[in-house]
C-alpha cells in the first residue's frame, strides 16, 4: 500500500507490455449521480441570464476587487448553473447521457458538491447536497453551521463567508474502470470542479478562496460520507460579510449545531450500485494524504525544481482576443472534450490567447488565488503553430518569452506514448503538466499531492475553456506510458507527467 503521492503514482503507472486487460463490469457501473431519497429537495430559482464579461478579464481579475456581500439564492443558482451544471444530452443505449460544465476523464463524473450556507439571501442555514440531476438543494443537516469553519486548517472569520463548497470524490465511479489509477482522475476531476466554480465565482462579481487543507474525519462526518467510498478533496469558502477575512480576528463564541459526527451517520444515499467496493489502493493513499498540508518555503519553484535545460525562444506577444468571441458563461456552457483534430496551423495570435489564459492562473493575487505559488510545471510542445518552429518549450509564466528545450517534432512521438491515440498527433499543441513529486512530498507533506494534481485539473479546465471560447478543440489525456512519457520529456527520476491537454482547430 502506498503510504506517500509519490510512491502512489509510481505504483500506478502504465507501462506497454503490462496493461491490465480486464474487462468493464457493465451491470455494475455506478450512477453519475448521488441521490437522497428521504430529504427534502429545494429548487434552484431559473436563471433569466449570465453575466456577459469576457472569459480572459474573468479570468485575470484580482479577486480582492470584488465586493464583499451577503449573496442571494438567485446568485447562488447562477454560479451552481455555471460550475457544476448539466450542459448537454447524447443519446446512448436507449437513454440520455447528460455532460456537464466541468470535464471528467472518461465522463464518470467522480465528483459530488456540498455548501454549507452561512449567509445567503433566500436559502436557510444548514449543509446541502447539489443534486446536479434535479437542479436542486437537498437539505442534509438543518440549522447554523458556523463553527463548520473550525474543520479548516487556516480557518477563515465566522463573519466573512458566506457559504463553503465541499468538493468530495466518490472513488468507485472512477476505480470502476480504472482501478487503483482512478484516484489520479478523481483528484484532475476535483481541480476542473474547484477551478469551474472558482470561475464562475469571478464571473457573478463573488469572490472566493479554496483550501486545501482541513481536518478529512471531521469534515466526512458532518457530511455523512461513507468510510473508504468518499472523501472531502477540496473547500471553496464564498466571502459574503461585510469585510474581508482577518486571520487573526477571533470569532465569538455563537453557539451553533454539533461538528462532531461519526462518518457515514445522517441521511443516507442510494447505492450508487449492486457492489460499490472499497478499492484498498486508493483508500490507503487517500488516508496517508489525510495529515495537515505544510506551505512551501518561500520562493519555492517548481520550474526550478524540474532542472529542465532551456534557452531564450519565442517571445510571448500580448493577446489579441478575437472581436465577437464567447463570453465566460458561454465558453463554460458549451465546452465539450473534441478530438476530431485537423492537420491545420494554428495562428501565432490564437496560440499567444491560450498561453495568456495559462498565466493568468499563475497571477492571481489575494482571494480568489488558486497557485500559491504554483505546484505545477507547465511545458508546450508544439506542432503547428505559425511562427514557431515545432519543438518542447518551457513555460514559466513569469518570463516574457518561452525556453527552447529542444526542436523537434514531438506531438506524434507523444501520441504514441499516450496508449497510440493516433489522432493526438494531429493536435496543433500539446501543453503538459508535469511536478516533481518528490520535492512536493519534502515541502509539504503526503497531502501536497492531492493539491498538486487539483492544481493540474483546474490548469486543465483553463486550457478546455480557452480553446472553446477560440474555437478550437480541446481533449486531456490522463492515461499514458508513464515511464514513456519521463524519458521522451527527459525528466529525472521523481519527476512525473501528471495531464497532458491537446488543443487545436478540429473539423467543423
Amino acid at each position: 500500500m502506498a503510504d506517500s503521492g509519490l510512491a502512489y503514482h509510481q505504483g500506478t503507472c502504465y507501462q506497454r507490455h503490462g496493461m491490465d486487460s480486464r474487462g468493464l463490469d457493465w451491470a455494475n457501473q455506478p450512477s453519475p449521480y448521488k441521490t437522497y431519497p428521504d430529504i427534502v429537495l429545494i429548487d434552484l430559482p431559473e436563471v433569466a441570464d449570465f453575466p456577459r464579461r469576457g472569459l480572459w478579464p474573468v479570468a485575470a481579475e484580482p479577486r480582492e476587487k470584488a465586493a464583499i456581500r451577503e449573496p442571494g439564492l438567485e446568485e447562488l443558482a447562477r454560479v451552481l448553473d455555471l460550475g457544476n451544471s448539466l450542459t448537454a444530452g447524447r443519446r446512448q443505449m436507449g437513454q440520455t447521457f447528460y455532460f456537464r460544465s466541468a470535464a471528467s476523464a472518461g465522463a464518470l463524473y467522480p465528483t459530488e458538491l456540498y455548501l454549507a450556507a452561512h449567509r445567503i439571501r433566500g436559502l436557510a442555514p444548514g449543509i446541502y447536497h447539489h443534486a446536479i440531476g434535479r437542479r436542486a438543494l437537498g437539505l442534509l443537516e438543518p440549522g447554523r453551521v458556523g463553527n463548520i469553519w473550525q474543520c479548516l486548517g487556516t480557518a477563515p472569520a465566522r463573519e466573512a463567508w458566506a457559504a463553503l463548497f465541499f468538493i468530495t470524490g466518490r472513488f468507485f465511479r472512477s476505480a470502476w474502470k480504472y482501478g487503483t489509477r482512478g484516484y489520479r482522475y478523481v483528484l484532475l476531476d476535483s481541480g476542473h470542479l474547484a477551478g469551474n466554480l472558482v470561475l464562475a465565482l469571478n464571473c457573478c462579481g463573488l469572490s472566493g478562496e479554496i483550501y486545501y487543507d482541513f481536518d478529512d474525519q471531521a469534515l466526512a462526518g458532518r457530511l455523512g460520507l461513507e468510510p473508504g467510498l468518499e472523501g472531502v478533496l477540496a473547500c471553496i469558502a464564498l466571502w459574503g460579510g461585510s469585510k474581508p477575512p482577518d486571520r487573526n480576528e477571533e470569532a465569538p463564541d455563537v453557539p451553533d449545531t454539533p461538528a462532531a459526527r461519526a462518518p457515514g451517520a445522517g441521511p443516507r444515499a442510494q447505492p450508487l450500485c449492486a457492489r460499490e467496493r472499497v478499492n484498498p489502493g486508493i483508500e490507503a493513499i487517500h488516508q496517508a494524504g489525510a495529515g495537515s498540508l505544510a506551505d512551501p518555503p518561500p520562493g519555492f519553484s517548481m520550474v526550478r525544481q524540474m532542472a529542465l535545460t532551456a534557452t531564450p525562444g519565442p517571445a510571448l506577444r500580448p493577446a489579441e482576443i478575437p472581436a465577437g468571441s464567447p463570453s465566460c458563461a458561454q465558453a463554460v456552457l458549451n465546452r465539450r472534450s473534441k478530438r476530431n483534430f485537423v492537420d491545420d496551423t494554428l495562428a501565432r495570435e490564437t496560440f499567444n490567447a491560450l498561453v495568456e489564459l495559462v498565466r493568468s492562473h499563475y497571477y492571481r493575487v489575494g482571494p480568489g488565488r488558486l497557485y500559491t505559488p504554483p505546484l505545477v510545471n507547465i511545458a508546450v510542445l508544439t506542432g503547428a503553430v505559425a511562427g514557431i518552429e515545432p519543438g518542447y518549450y518551457q513555460l514559466d509564466p513569469r518570463e516574457p518569452a518561452l525556453g527552447k528545450i529542444a526542436s523537434g517534432h514531438f506531438t506524434a512521438p507523444m501520441a504514441a506514448v499516450c496508449l497510440n491515440q493516433a489522432w493526438l498527433a494531429r493536435a496543433a499543441v500539446h501543453f503538459v503538466l508535469s511536478a516533481d513529486l518528490g520535492a512536493v512530498e519534502n515541502h509539504l507533506g503526503p497531502r501536497g499531492y492531492r493539491r498538486t494534481l487539483i492544481q493540474a485539473g483546474s490548469l486543465g479546465q483553463t486550457i478546455y475553456l480557452a480553446a472553446t471560447a477560440l474555437g478550437l478543440g480541446a481533449c486531456g489525456i490522463g492515461a499514458y506510458y508513464d515511464h514513456e512519457a519521463r524519458q521522451l520529456l527527459g525528466l529525472k527520476a521523481e519527476c512525473h507527467m501528471l495531464y497532458l491537454l491537446a488543443a487545436g482547430p478540429v473539423k467543423g
